[in-house]
């Protein structure tokens, strides 16, 4: 019984999951500006934080360098 139970549980959260993710996808195929636009936000962020990093890789590597002598 519990099994029985567990099972529909189980069955009706993935079947929710499924159509929580069809949703998603049709509003962003009705909405491709904005995925290009989130896509770009991403992106520029991304960049940024590479180039964050980038910077200050330099200076991390200084710092290893005096920490170990």
């Amino acid at each position: 019984m519990w099994f029985l139970l567990l099972y529909l549980v189980c069955y009706l959260f993935l079947l929710l999951q499924q159509q929580v993710v069809l949703l998603i996808q049709e509003v962003l195929l009705r909405n491709h500006r904005l995925l290009e636009m989130l896509l770009a936000v991403h992106l520029l962020v991304n960049f940024h934080h590479e180039h964050h990093l980038l910077l200050q890789k330099p200076y991390l590597l200084m710092r290893g360098q005096q920490m170990c002598r």
